[in-house]
């Protein structure tokens, strides 16, 4: 898997941007919105509200992986249908839900993307049960949203990059840019130095 994950919450170093569906449209990056039962794919990152598009894993790439967001905390798992259908209905969204209420799946199967358009290290969020069906970038409601569907295209399409979140992260992301500075400083006694 193209990420690092965690055994529990608690446990959890690494936060990432999750983008979806990179072509002619453009990248979209999922997004936690508390006021929507569903998970926005607004396109542009805001990182005014970082914590919204940071998403973590936890499990493993052999019993699956659970889905959460920084902003939402540790009691919301990523879930949909247990039985999906692909017909772009409410039911069909993805959603954060309180991880003890969840009827529908929260573990996720992940697969390598096998298009031709794919960006590396891009992959497939599958249901564990019932694979033929993948999330997807889709229109609701006015806007692009993440449910199920069963085709496999750029709509399919996840990548992450990896996002500062946390005083030691954010630490060591300005200790690098600072030091990709002083890289630049020229030493010496003439002009610019």
């Amino acid at each position: 898997v193209p990420f690092k994950y965690a055994d529990s919450y608690a446990n959890i170093k690494n936060w990432y941007k999750m983008g979806i569906r990179d072509d002619n449209q453009g990248p979209s990056y999922l997004k936690y919105d508390a006021a929507k039962a569903y998970i926005p794919t607004p396109g542009t990152y805001d990182d005014a509200h970082k914590h919204n598009f940071a998403w973590a894993f936890i499990g493993d790439p052999f019993t699956g992986f659970e889905i959460v967001n920084n902003a939402a905390g540790e009691t919301k798992v990523l879930s949909a249908p247990s039985a999906p259908t692909g017909n772009q209905n409410a039911a069909e969204l993805a959603r954060m839900v309180t991880k003890n209420d969840a009827t529908g799946n929260t573990s996720w199967a992940f697969k390598n993307t096998r298009h031709n358009n794919a960006k590396a290290g891009a992959f497939y969020i599958e249901h564990p049960t019932a694979a033929a069906y993948a999330l997807n970038r889709q229109d609701y409601s006015g806007e692009k949203a993440l449910c199920y569907w069963n085709s496999r295209d750029t709509g399919s399409s996840i990548w992450v990059e990896e996002l500062p979140i946390g005083a030691v992260a954010e630490l060591e992301a300005l200790v690098a840019e600072a030091e990709t500075l002083l890289g630049q400083i020229k030493i010496g006694t003439g002009v610019g130095k």
